[in-house]
């Protein structure tokens, strides 16, 4: 079952990123660089910052790997580590 937070991420890639013209059927496991969307630098600095404003949460550069941007699950997956972490002054 997918998290609301995958939803999320889904809607944001669907909607803010891809052109919903572009007719691309988007699911947690479609692969978002080259063997997938082939979303280019530009696109996932645009993405990453969408997320942080969506869910409020920061994403310093060691977090940032080819890892994370394997599909909308794996980016899900460190959204919801952020949230669930302890924040710095709180």
């Amino acid at each position: 079952m997918q998290s609301s937070v995958t939803d999320q991420v889904l809607h944001i890639l669907g909607q803010r990123i891809v052109a919903p013209e572009k007719g691309i059927r988007l699911d947690a496991k479609t692969p978002l660089l080259s063997s997938g969307l082939g979303l280019d630098s530009v696109a996932v600095l645009d993405l990453i910052m969408e997320l942080e404003r969506e869910f409020d949460v920061s994403f310093d550069d060691a977090d940032l790997s080819v890892e994370l941007f394997q599909n909308a699950e794996s980016l899900a997956s460190a959204v919801e580590a952020k949230l669930r972490a302890p924040r710095a002054g709180a």
